[in-house]
């Protein structure tokens, strides 16, 4: 159940990076299909790492969109 918790935590931290990104990188947000693409990719990215015992592991990280408005 944690786990469960810590993914939908993740996907909405991810979807709030997505438009992060784009603000920073000042080019428009990007449309629904491509959120939906991403989420789906990080859903089969944890369904992978659960199998083999990680347990939650997304691509996403807030952190980087500080290095990127910075480069």
């Amino acid at each position: 159940m944690g786990f469960f918790i810590a993914t939908i935590a993740s996907i909405l931290d991810s979807i709030g990076d997505y438009y992060a990104c784009a603000t920073t990188c000042r080019v428009p947000p990007p449309p629904p299909h491509a959120v939906n693409r991403g989420i789906a990719i990080e859903g089969l990215c944890t369904i992978l790492s659960g199998a083999l015992g990680c347990g939650h592991g997304t691509t996403t990280y807030g952190g980087n969109i500080g290095a990127i408005g910075l480069t």
